[in-house]
């Protein structure tokens, strides 16, 4: 697992708490232009943080203490930037599955993202989890690129539609291998 909180140079990260879910909620509603990528533009995102954070975002089968919500904050500012949710155990016992990453678009572009992304690598434990999956869609261009230069550079699974439509959706699933 990692630590429930930690530090990189300008960020502190924490377990998110119920003080944190209205600056959460709205990281999500800024970000949600990343819906129309993923199929699920007319969805509602209200409450969604508040459900994640009572009952996560499992696996089937997944059990609630493999399931880390952190809060990412601004060290000079103490102000929420992002948040990240990690699931450890999936699909594999030696899998970290990297649910999602939203950096509010304010802070987007200044390097969080990777020093979020360095910090969790950093703090695994390496004789435990061998690897990390991220679920990405093929319409989001941006994190493709993000993910693939942070070394997520082999494609382990693709879900969605098999044809390229304006209204068909589809996702890779992303590895970074952790060992040797």
């Amino acid at each position: 697992m990692i630590p429930t909180q930690w530090a990189t140079e300008r960020l502190y990260i924490a377990g998110a708490v119920p003080k944190d879910l209205s600056d959460l909620q709205d990281i999500l509603e800024k970000c949600h232009y990343i819906a129309g990528w993923e199929g699920r533009l007319g969805e509602s995102t209200a409450g969604v943080m508040e459900r994640m954070l009572r009952d996560g975002d499992l696996p089937p089968g997944g059990r609630w203490e493999n399931y880390f919500l952190q809060t990412v904050r601004s060290k000079t500012s103490d102000q929420p930037i992002a948040w990240l949710d990690l699931y450890f155990g999936y699909p594999t016992a030696e899998t970290v599955w990297w649910g999602t990453l939203e950096v509010h678009p304010h802070w987007q572009r200044r390097g969080y993202g990777g020093e979020i992304e360095a910090g969790v690598v950093a703090n695994l434990d390496r004789d435990r989890y061998r690897q990390i999956r991220v679920k990405v869609a093929l319409k989001n261009w941006p994190a493709i690129r993000f993910w693939w230069r942070r070394g997520y550079d082999r494609i382990v699974g693709y879900h969605g539609d098999r044809v390229f439509d304006e209204n068909c959706y589809a996702f890779l699933v992303l590895e970074k291998c952790l060992s040797g």
